[in-house]
């Protein structure tokens, strides 16, 4: 007898640990027989007015949340959001409670995204579709809402450089070391160096152009083997 209750109490723990997957939120409730989370309507009130996500302007994309269950809760349909391009849809994601996330990068814009430039910032703007949601019987009982954003980026800022500033023109190349001195090397928002120039006799000034590029991770320049 005390094999079987061995038995049955390691079956029980088999069949509980099935049971809680998937995780659900903490505004979520597991449906055992389903085996899905679904929105715990009762932690929320309804609202008629429009939904209101987090706007997050991050260096290379614009990011949205909105929560999945007071969406669910003011009879939108929350597995059905997209952006302007209707393959751009939104996940969900558990971050204690249920989130709907969706992501477009301004990096290369994608997802319907418009970028617009005057003349001391670069605006990327874009649109969060949120279908109505429909009852079991197919009734309708609210509109569709569209909600437009829009991140603002500033077309001169100063920036930090993370990396060592090293006298390299396009890529490292032995017969320019000569050419540059580092004075400071960027570990804050300036970077100071001495180059080797000349300048026309009836020239007042010297210019020098360069090639920047601002990223936000570590950038591995690409250089051929001629280089």
């Amino acid at each position: 007898m005390a094999v079987w209750r061995g038995l049955t109490l390691t079956l029980g723990i088999l069949i509980t640990a099935a049971a809680q997957s998937p995780p659900c939120a903490s505004d979520e409730s597991f449906n055992a027989i389903a085996n899905t989370c679904s929105c715990n309507l009762t932690m929320y009130i309804t609202t008629d007015s429009l939904p209101t996500p987090s706007l997050h302007c991050l260096p290379d994309q614009m990011r949205l949340n909105l929560s999945k269950c007071q969406l669910e809760r003011n009879r939108y349909d929350s597995e059905n959001l997209h952006l302007l391009d209707p393959s751009c849809v939104g996940v969900q994601v558990n971050e204690d409670i249920a989130q709907i996330i969706i992501n477009t990068s301004i990096s290369s814009p994608t997802c319907g995204t418009s970028m617009t430039v005057n003349g001391s910032h670069v605006v990327y703007a874009n649109s969060l579709m949120i279908p109505a949601k429909v009852s079991t019987s197919g009734i309708i009982t609210r509109n569709n809402a569209r909600l437009a954003f829009d991140c603002s980026y500033p077309l001169s800022m100063p920036v930090s450089l993370l990396t060592v500033l090293r006298p390299i023109l396009g890529c490292p190349s032995a017969d320019v070391a000569d050419l540059v001195a580092v004075m400071n090397n960027g570990n804050t928002n300036e970077a100071r160096f001495m180059m080797k120039v000349f300048k026309f006799l009836w020239a007042d000034s010297v210019y020098l152009f360069t090639d920047v590029q601002v990223c936000s991770g570590y950038c591995i320049p690409v250089c051929s083997g001629e280089a």
